[in-house]
């Protein structure tokens, strides 16, 4: 499988509201509006992207993890979490982002899972 960058491809999330105004919380369809590719300019897109591959790498994660950033006011990009099982479901961020990427998803699985047995071939001998 080809190394994939979909890093760039950054997703963000605005809560919508009901008639009343008051804010849809939780994981239900629709709850939520995703923008795909989030509207940032390139230089906040490219520090979103960085900030989430540091986090990646420095705790030693590999294949795939979601991090999930804040923008301040100021622009400053704040790290809230990585997630290294994230959810692939039709309100999940992953897929919408890989199929924003120009991927495949299916394929990015395969490719996945090819990686994992290769590794674990590996280390059996």
């Amino acid at each position: 499988m080809a190394e994939a960058d979909i890093t760039t491809t950054n997703v963000s999330l605005w809560p919508r509201t009901d008639n009343e105004g008051k804010t849809i919380l939780g994981y239900t369809a629709g709850s939520t509006e995703f923008r795909v590719p989030a509207k940032l300019s390139d230089e906040l897109a490219a520090e979103c992207a960085r900030v989430a591959v540091l986090a990646h790498e420095t705790l030693g994660l590999r294949d795939l993890s979601r991090s999930d950033l804040i923008i301040d006011d100021e622009g400053v990009v704040w790290f809230l979490e990585v997630n290294v099982a994230p959810g692939m479901a039709e309100t999940s961020t992953v897929p919408l982002s890989v199929t924003a990427a120009g991927l495949d998803l299916g394929g990015l699985f395969a490719g996945l899972v090819h990686r994992a047995v290769h590794r674990a071939a590996h280390r059996s001998g």
